[in-house]
């Protein structure tokens, strides 16, 4: 079970099983620290690991080394807090344009990627 608590600078201190907190922030201009990841970076940030894992599983499979593989995003928002864009690059550095491919059709298999509200516009590029 995981357990969250929210405090008067809303920072949200989340615990799983007993193990040791994460912590989440509101951002500095929405009032709160801005020192830990925002909800926001924590959505991108579980598109992009599950992407990875999709892919990692994948490359795994095939016998290709997934050791370099990392990832970057940046988002943007419409007016308020709305997401309205996110964009991740993944580096594929050692690999094929078909090896690329493989891996491209799989990592759109995240089921968090498949959760986001259409109306947010994904690019996920391999580089």
């Amino acid at each position: 079970m995981i357990v969250e608590k929210i405090d008067k600078d809303l920072r949200v201190t989340s615990i799983k099983n007993n193990n040791p907190a994460v912590y989440f922030d509101g951002t500095a201009d929405f009032g709160g620290l801005g020192i830990s990841h925002s909800p926001t970076e924590l959505l991108c940030s579980a598109v992009s690991s599950c992407m990875l894992i999709m892919m990692g599983k994948k490359a795994m499979e095939l016998g290709l080394d997934i050791s370099d593989l990392e990832s970057s995003y940046k988002y943007s928002y419409k007016e308020g807090p709305e997401i309205n864009r996110i964009i991740l690059n993944i580096k594929t550095p050692h690999l094929s344009e078909k090896e690329k491919s493989i891996l491209l059709d799989e990592a759109h298999k995240c089921p968090i990627h498949k959760a986001l509200n259409p109306s947010i516009e994904f690019t996920l590029n391999l580089i």
